[in-house]
This record gives C-alpha cells, sequence and structure tokens, in this order.
C-alpha cells in the first residue's frame, strides 16, 4: 500500500486512511484516553436527547 491508499472494510461501507508515521511512535495510552473520552461525550449527549426527548 502507498499513501494516498485505502484500507476497507468489507463488512460495511467505511474507507480508512492510511497515515505514513516514518519514524514515530503512537502513544497508545494517550490513545485510550482520547478514544474514552470520545465515548464518553457521545454517552453524554445521547443521555440529553433522551432527556429531551421524555419531557
Amino acid at each position: 500500500m502507498k499513501i494516498g491508499d485505502f484500507l476497507v472494510a468489507e463488512t460495511v461501507s467505511i474507507r480508512f486512511h492510511i497515515i505514513e508515521l516514518k519514524n514515530k511512535k503512537l502513544d497508545l495510552d494517550l490513545l485510550e484516553k482520547d478514544i474514552l473520552s470520545s465515548i464518553n461525550q457521545h454517552c453524554l449527549l445521547i443521555k440529553n436527547y433522551m432527556k429531551l426527548m421524555i419531557s
């Protein structure tokens, strides 16, 4: 694969950009915190939406 190509999920209609890291390393702890934070924010949005729909 080369930069500009996409990874494709065969079971769904999703494409993922390929990112060249060269000599850089991913900070997996930071990535995990970002993912958990994003999930938490989405849960709060859903909770607030549900409250709005009930009232």
